[in-house]
């Protein structure tokens, strides 16, 4: 297998499973600005090392139209996102020399790790046995309600070291929400601008009339969480965990972003939530990573229940 291109920063775990799972791995950087010399290359090394998979690792723009031109039946090729995808279900970032530096100056405090995951798992077994009657009440009325869609859904979102997870909640939505909340948009371009800032929508007509309202002025649609908790997919406290579409938000931060597990709660809720710009939200993620601790983290929970008690920045 060839990985070539730009001098990407593949991580130790992942070279570890590419080489488990595709044995030798050649990884050569280059540096040539026109695609026919690219093309030229590659073809030549192919010939000479027999590779039956080939990466090609610049920007997706450059990768793709490279692809294009590269015809051989023995090969399979892939650009650097498509193969991270596929093989690692992971985010690709492109990381460049400057982002680079950035990431190797992120540590991770792995006994400070060790006692969160701890921390986590009894965290989350008490609160869903606690929680149970709730969960079957929530379940119930959500039936009832909208009987035609499932209770629980799960959302794509991204977590440590850029791996996309399943994040639970209860369902609030209508079944058919995407295509509402599209009409929607459509009809209210000023809505639509406000909706591509963060996402939000203070008046959202994909609400299961009533119940869904509570849920989300509550944030009892996030009880689920605690499942992803238990799993090792989130944390109880940390940032929230973003969609591939926030990413360019972040800038060279989602590299630090990535360093940590997102959580069911976190500074940005205790801190204004919807109230605050994304900007605002950006700072507070940061803050959150260089400075937490187990001492902070039961810090924002008891904010946390003194947020949801007021439904302070929830919609």
């Amino acid at each position: 297998m060839l990985i070539l291109g730009e001098n990407y920063n593949i991580s130790f775990e992942d070279l570890r499973k590419m080489k488990s799972k595709f044995g030798n791995i050649d990884i050569i950087n280059v540096d040539i600005n026109n695609n026919s010399d690219l093309i030229f290359l590659i073809n030549d090394l192919i010939k000479k090392n027999k590779y039956k998979i080939v990466v090609i690792n610049f920007s997706e723009n450059i990768s793709c139209e490279i692809i294009k031109y590269l015809n051989n039946s023995d090969v399979t090729f892939y650009s650097f996102s498509e193969f991270m995808l596929k093989f690692l279900n992971k985010c690709n970032l492109e990381f460049y020399c400057k982002s680079t530096q950035i990431s190797n100056t992120i540590k991770d405090n792995k006994i400070n790790s060790f006692f969160k995951r701890i921390f986590d798992i009894l965290f989350s077994i008490i609160a869903i046995i606690l929680l149970s009657p709730l969960y079957l009440l929530i379940f119930l009325l959500i039936k009832l309600m909208s009987p035609s869609g499932k209770v629980i859904y799960s959302h794509i979102r991204i977590g440590k070291n850029g791996e996309y997870i399943k994040v639970y909640k209860f369902r609030t939505m209508v079944p058919n929400a995407d295509k509402i909340l599209e009409d929607w948009l459509n009809k209210h371009p000023i809505i639509k601008k406000e909706y591509k800032l963060d996402f939000k929508l203070k008046y959202d007509p994909r609400i299961i009339p009533k119940i869904g309202n509570i849920l989300r002025k509550s944030s009892l649609d996030e009880l689920p969480q605690f499942f992803n908790s238990l799993k090792g997919d989130l944390s109880i406290v940390g940032p929230r965990p973003i969609t591939e579409e926030e990413i360019e938000k972040y800038g060279q931060n989602i590299l630090k972003l990535y360093s940590v597990k997102p959580g069911i709660t976190g500074l940005w809720q205790v801190s204004g939530r919807n109230n605050l710009t994304y900007e605002e939200r950006v700072s507070l993620d940061m803050e959150y990573i260089n400075n937490n601790s187990i001492f902070k983290d039961m810090k924002i929970i008891i904010k946390t229940i003194y947020v949801v008690l007021l439904q302070k920045g929830a919609y």
